[in-house]
């Protein structure tokens, strides 16, 4: 895997930096009502389901065409002193993020939580009128046959803010497991716009082989958007059978559950 330290060091450095671990870079102060506590909140929660995901998604080709790909490169500096690249792509290509699988697409300043001059104006109206402040905005963009193991980005949002998701070109799919370990898979249509739990063990996955799926994706400074709303419940058996078979087939990330 190309670790110097160990893998508990590691463990701890990841779960408290991010999975990209950028700790504080690029973030802003985060607020909780709930607790902020990865058992505090559901696995997903829609928050809206008036979305224009035609518009947004026009948006993004064009966005994504002049951003590059260039996400992990630009921020390469600001990480961990004792996490080098060729450890952040060991783990990250261990969770399922590696070239050629998923690529992600920055909107913002680097350093910053400014959006960037050129934002068209429907992605930008839709982050800038949310009703609370949010940071990382980027686009993740899943090429086909994309499948993640169980993680976790990390262990808390007291840091890194609690993650929107608004799927653009296709449905979203969020894998987690209940108390027994079996497996809940959660669908993201295209029209809402979820809150997703991403300190608890969940993974992703493209439901296609072949076609690119591109969700926006940004980090909300506060958990407010959530009062009232009610959790999503996942899909039935007959809906997951409906799926890839890699839908139910996955591993679990090398650190594991715990912290």
């Amino acid at each position: 895997m190309g670790w110097i330290l160990t893998l508990n060091s590691l463990k701890k450095i990841f779960l408290q930096e991010d999975i990209l671990p950028l700790g504080k870079f690029e973030s802003l102060p985060v607020s909780s009502i709930f607790g902020g506590r990865d058992v505090d909140y559901p696995n997903v929660i829609k928050l809206r389901d008036d979305i224009d995901f035609n518009t947004l998604y026009t948006e993004s080709l064009h966005h994504i065409n002049l951003i590059g790909a260039s996400y992990v490169k630009d921020r390469m500096e600001y990480l961990p002193k004792n996490i080098n690249e060729e450890t952040l792509r060991s783990v990250l290509g261990g969770v399922g993020f590696y070239k050629g699988s998923y690529q992600s697409f920055s909107l913002r300043k680097l350093g910053t939580s400014e959006l960037e001059d050129w934002i068209e104006p429907c992605t930008r109206q839709l982050i800038e009128t949310l009703g609370v402040n949010t940071f990382r905005q980027q686009y993740a963009v899943a090429y086909g046959g994309w499948n993640t193991k169980l993680h976790r980005d990390h262990e808390n949002f007291l840091t890194h803010g609690f993650r929107l998701m608004v799927p653009l070109s296709s449905d979203v799919y969020m894998g987690y497991e209940d108390e027994f370990g079996n497996p809940l898979i959660y669908r993201l249509d295209r029209g809402g716009m979820y809150f997703v739990n991403i300190a608890k063990m969940h993974r992703g996955f493209n439901e296609s082989l072949s076609d690119d799926r591109i969700n926006l994706i940004m980090q909300m400074d506060s958990d407010i958007l959530l009062k009232d709303k009610e959790k999503m419940t996942p899909l039935s058996n007959k809906e997951i059978s409906k799926l890839p078979t890699y839908a139910l087939n996955y591993d679990i990330w090398d650190f594991g559950y715990e912290l």
